[in-house]
């Protein structure tokens, strides 16, 4: 008989985990999904959608090692979407190499992600991928700059932008606490072919953002784009993230 395949899911009461949840469960394959979350609880409308006995749920605590070792045992693939990543990430990949699990995540901070790069050797001698920053931004952020750049002799500039409005009620905790960081303090970023550190929210851009919102005005933030793209256009003069709220004077608060 041949065992159904399990894939983990950390966070998975999360948006952008249920998303990924979602897609998991329409893909072919003998699945078996493992939806853990520290409030398991917000959990049971998502596997009411889904087909009857694809996913369970149950409680995890990611920072209790013996609990996570014992979850993620004998899985085919570990989906880390508990946020906020510069505190998350670290304990689930290191537990996963130790299994020698494969990992990936939505990972949006510079810090873990940084961490994560640098287990390369590590995730090689274990024989297994780690596939970090799969998720809206990074990662289909980075898609759209390749597809773009591949239509160019030469990239001098690459600006990735971004505004949020009041489009998402309820965004939870951990999308606060993720925005906070990325919009105070330090800001690695790569101007002039070279990485540099700058003050967040002090550089600025405009940029067109589709409908009425024609040249918005957008502030450097902290975010992975500018630290990972380098490793594919080493001789860009310039690679930035620029972000914002709408309505403009939230950006004060």
């Amino acid at each position: 008989i041949q065992m159904s395949r399990r894939i983990v899911f950390i966070g998975a009461a999360g948006e952008m985990c249920r998303l990924a949840i979602e897609r998991f469960a329409k893909a072919k394959g003998d699945w078996e999904l493992v939806l853990c979350d520290i409030r398991p609880e917000l959990l049971s409308s998502l596997i009411d959608k889904l087909p009857k006995g694809l996913a369970s749920a149950q409680r995890l605590d990611l920072y209790d090692k013996e609990n996570l070792r014992e979850v993620i045992k004998g899985a085919h693939l570990v989906v880390l979407g508990a946020g906020p990543y510069i505190r998350t990430s670290a304990p689930v990949i290191e537990a996963c190499l130790e299994a020698k699990i494969p990992y990936l995540d939505f990972d949006d901070d510079v810090e873990s992600t940084e961490h994560a790069l640098a287990l390369h050797e590590k995730a090689k001698a274990a024989g297994i991928p780690i596939y970090v920053g799969c998720g809206a931004s990074p990662g289909m952020s980075n898609v759209l700059v390749v597809d773009a750049a591949n239509q160019l002799d030469t990239v001098e500039n690459i600006d990735c932008c971004w505004l949020v409005g009041d489009e998402r009620p309820g965004i939870g905790r951990a999308v606060l606490e993720h925005f906070l960081h990325i919009t105070a303090g330090d800001c690695l970023t790569w101007e002039g072919g070279k990485r540099v550190n700058h003050e967040t929210f002090v550089e600025i851009g405009y940029a067109p953002l589709g409908a009425d919102l024609d040249e918005i005005l957008l502030y450097e933030t902290a975010h992975p784009e500018p630290v990972t793209l380098p490793r594919k256009y080493p001789n860009a003069q310039r690679i930035r993230c620029l972000g914002g709220l709408d309505p403009a004077p939230f950006n004060g608060l």
